[in-house]
């Protein structure tokens, strides 16, 4: 069985001048180029005129060849069909071997070929332009990673290796990449207090901090463990803060006179406790000054979404609802409404800070509050 033949899609017959004598041209290139002006009408002109100006010198030198050497091999160049369009073409010339001497120029369309490397030049500076990118943000976040003085830990699950972590984690907790999370040699206690941790921050894709001990100072560290769907999986990004506690200094006496309620009137930010129906227990009075009230009789036993815009009545609800995850929770933005004497109403900007209350009160919610503009 015969090889089918490969039809040119352009054929010149020239003279040793190189005077096109006939001119023929495939079916689906006479049908997109040529209109009312047919391939024929190239015969009698010389080949190098009917071509683009810049491409005359190779035009002829492949004329010259074929004169000298018989074949000419192929060459890249614009040719203009009859209908004005120029189309780049790859040419072969050959000598016959007729009585009369003539050329035939063979020509293979490369304006495919042209589009197809278009596209792939277009892919690949797509390709370029996006690998610079991620490359940007790789190097943005591995700053901001390497920019916290937490120690941060990436761990793909379910085996709990370390595949990433910033600077300060090699030191503060001597843990390197490729280690498991078992070299934090932790306690029974706060080994199953860090994997039910783990487990919340898989359902959850976030689990509420946790206090542990770990590192070469055996140091106490707030752990906070969230989860996300990588390239390999399922991972866990880890961050330990240490965990400053209270200690009371040394040679120093208490001051005798002085209460905890003393304390609360005096502070320089709003205090309320609100109760499961957002009503306030207790208040000091820089609340009632934040709010335009001159006392804070007045203001007990009121809802607490009395001072709220109706644009922000859901901010508490939302602030329990974060509390069921996270406590504390701080610097939530919000809005309080205060009134002057005139009965005109204010909007004031504020950060609440928040928590519930601990012990044989978990229904009371404790919230801090300062100005914005503070």
């Amino acid at each position: 069985m015969s090889a089918p033949a490969i039809q040119p899609d352009l054929v010149f017959t020239l003279d040793f001048s190189g005077v096109i004598q006939s001119a023929a041209i495939s079916g689906e290139l006479a049908e997109a180029h040529e209109s009312a002006t047919p391939i024929d009408t190239l015969v009698g002109q010389s080949w190098r005129d009917t071509c683009d100006a810049s491409n005359a010198g190779k035009v002829d030198r492949i004329v010259q060849g074929a004169v000298q050497h018989e074949v000419c091999g192929f060459s890249q160049i614009n040719q203009r069909l009859p209908s004005g369009q120029t189309v780049l073409f790859e040419f072969i010339a050959v000598q016959t071997r007729w009585k009369q001497q003539r050329i035939v120029v063979v020509g293979k369309n490369l304006t495919a070929v042209v589009k197809m490397q278009d596209r792939l030049l277009s892919t690949q500076r797509s390709m370029e332009k996006e690998f610079w990118k991620l490359r940007e943000m790789e190097t943005r976040y591995s700053t901001l990673v390497n920019a916290t003085p937490d120690v941060v830990l990436v761990l793909r699950d379910p085996d709990l290796r370390v595949v990433d972590i910033n600077e300060h984690a090699s030191k503060a907790i001597d843990i390197a990449t490729g280690d498991s999370i078992s070299r934090l040699a932790l306690s029974d206690t706060d080994s199953e207090k860090l994997r039910n941790t783990l487990d919340t921050a898989r359902q959850s894709g976030r689990a509420p901090v946790i206090v542990i001990r770990c590192g070469p100072q055996n140091n106490s560290w707030r752990l906070r463990a969230s989860s996300y769907t990588g390239q390999s999986g399922l991972q866990f990004m880890l961050q330990f803060s240490i965990h400053h506690t209270m200690a009371k200094p040394a040679n120093v006496e208490p001051i005798s006179g002085i209460s905890a309620a003393d304390i609360v009137d005096n502070l320089p930010e709003g205090l309320v406790a609100i109760n499961q129906q957002n009503f306030i227990t207790h208040v000091n009075p820089a609340f009632a000054k934040l709010i335009n009230r001159t006392s804070t009789d007045t203001i007990l036993g009121q809802s607490f979404d009395r001072w709220l815009p109706p644009a922000r009545t859901n901010d508490v609800e939302t602030l329990r609802s974060i509390l069921s995850t996270e406590d504390p929770v701080y610097n939530f933005p919000s809005c309080l409404l205060s009134e002057d004497s005139d009965g005109t109403q204010n909007k004031r900007d504020v950060l609440l800070s928040a928590r519930r209350l601990p012990g044989d009160h978990p229904e009371l919610m404790l919230m801090l509050i300062r100005s914005a503009a503070a």
